[in-house]
């Protein structure tokens, strides 16, 4: 599944929330996008995310999202 490229970070965790997102995957390698739109959603909405695992070999994130808060507004 994917999430919204946008500039706009409440969109980004809206979509997020639409789409019924349980977990985010951010790894260190990728495309542009994660860099770009997913991360800084991820970094001003921290509260939203919990780390749930992390992988060594490529260095990877699996953070538990929490939907049950609902959209931004």
């Amino acid at each position: 599944m994917g999430f919204a490229y946008s500039s706009d970070r409440k969109e980004v965790i809206n979509y997020l929330v639409d789409k019924d997102v349980d977990f985010v995957v951010i790894p260190s390698t990728g495309w542009g996008q994660i860099y770009n739109y997913l991360i800084p959603a991820v970094q001003e909405y921290i509260d939203r995310f919990e780390q749930a695992y992390f992988l060594d070999n490529p260095p990877t994130y699996i953070l538990k999202f929490d939907k049950v808060r609902g959209k931004i507004e």
